[in-house]
C-alpha cells in the first residue's frame, strides 16, 4: 500500500490503547466491549431484519461527517497539549514528574483513539454511500426460493458494527479528555 495512505499504524496504535493500566497488557474486556459485542449485535441485527431507511442513512452520514470535523479540532487540542507536556518534561526539574509522564501517555492514547475514530467515521460514510446505492446484487440459491442481498449480508452488519464501535470509542475519548483536563499541571 502507498505509504501516504497507509493507516495501519493508527489502527494498531488504537488497539494498543485498549490495555489495563495496572497490568499494561491488552484488556480482554475492552476487546469484548469494543469489537466482539458490536460484532454480535451487527450479526444479530442483520438476521432480525433491521432495515436502514434513507433517513437513517442520511443521519449516519451526517453523524460521521460532523464527528470527523469535531474530532479533527480535538486532535489539534491534543497536539497543543503534547507540545506543552514535552516542553515541561525536557525541563530538568520535571524529568521525574510522574504526573507529566502519565499525561504524556494519556495524550498519546488520545491521539490514536481520535485518529481511529476519524478513520472509522470516514469508513461509515463510505459504507452508507454504498448501502444507499441499493446494491442490486442478489444471490439466488438454486433450487430454493432464498434470495440473499449483499446489503443484508455485508453492508448492514458492517454499518451496525462501525456505528456501535464509533459510539463506544467516542465515549472513551470523552472520558480520557475529562481525565486529561481535570488533572493538575
Amino acid at each position: 500500500m502507498n505509504s501516504k495512505i497507509n493507516i495501519g499504524f493508527l489502527i494498531k496504535g488504537h488497539i494498543k490503547t485498549l490495555y489495563n493500566a495496572s497490568t499494561k497488557k491488552l484488556d480482554f474486556s475492552d476487546i469484548v466491549t469494543f469489537f466482539i459485542l458490536p460484532a454480535l449485535v451487527a450479526i444479530l441485527g442483520s438476521f432480525w431484519g433491521i432495515f436502514l431507511s434513507i433517513d437513517i442513512i442520511s443521519l449516519l452520514v451526517n453523524f460521521g461527517s460532523i464527528f470527523t470535523a469535531l474530532l479533527l479540532s480535538v486532535l489539534v487540542l491534543v497536539y497543543d497539549q503534547v507540545g506543552k507536556v514535552y516542553e515541561k518534561l525536557n525541563d530538568d526539574k520535571n524529568k521525574n514528574d510522574s504526573m507529566l509522564k502519565l499525561k504524556s501517555s494519556l495524550l498519546q492514547d488520545l491521539y490514536f483513539n481520535i485518529s481511529y475514530s476519524m478513520i472509522v467515521s470516514l469508513f461509515l460514510i463510505v459504507l452508507c454511500l454504498v448501502y444507499s446505492m441499493g446494491s442490486k446484487f442478489i444471490l439466488n440459491i438454486p433450487w430454493t426460493e432464498i434470495e440473499l442481498s449483499i446489503n443484508r449480508l455485508l453492508f448492514l452488519p458492517l454499518i451496525i458494527f462501525v456505528t456501535i464501535n464509533l459510539l463506544l470509542t467516542i465515549l472513551m475519548i470523552i472520558k480520557r479528555l475529562h481525565s486529561l483536563l481535570i488533572s493538575k499541571n
